[in-house]
């Protein structure tokens, strides 16, 4: 029927839009995330943690981590990413590490294990997730595992 095509139609249209504000939001948080690194490669910076916005996508964060870490000088470098999907209620924590200063397994996992998290991978790139609880917000959340994953690379 005409309804129904027009309703797909509408459908298919939101979807377009929906994936380009998506794509667009991962554009602005790679260019972010190499301008970071850069500026922490000319400071000779090691480490670095990111709170970018790029949902809970862990595909497109773990290859910006491993492309920030790069971005740094390889080696000994440590690169995170933490974002989260607000709506989900729901935060992510990426890292991609070289050398032997920082396991990104021990790293993400730190980050999240007081909200409940889990992480895995290998030792130079791991990711994590955990679930917000409603007692908190999302911002209160993201800013300690922030403080929480610059604590671990500190000790």
């Amino acid at each position: 029927s005409a309804l129904r095509d027009r309703l797909s139609a509408v459908s298919d249209a939101i979807r377009k839009a929906q994936k380009a504000v998506a794509a667009e939001r991962m554009a602005q948080a790679a260019a972010a995330g190499e301008a970071l690194a850069q500026a922490a490669a000319r400071d000779g910076r090691q480490v670095i943690v990111a709170v970018l916005e790029l949902g809970t996508e862990a595909k497109s964060a773990a290859r910006l981590a491993a492309k920030m870490h790069d971005e740094m000088g390889g080696g000994d470098a440590a690169a995170m990413i933490i974002s989260c999907d607000a709506s989900k209620r729901k935060l992510m924590a990426v890292a991609a590490c070289g050398g032997t200063r920082v396991d990104a397994t021990k790293w993400v996992s730190a980050a999240v294990a007081e909200l409940g998290g889990r992480g895995g991978g290998k030792g130079k790139q791991a990711q994590a997730q955990a679930s917000v609880p409603a007692d908190r917000s999302i911002d209160e959340a993201v800013q300690h595992v922030f403080d929480t994953a610059e604590k671990f690379v500190a000790a």
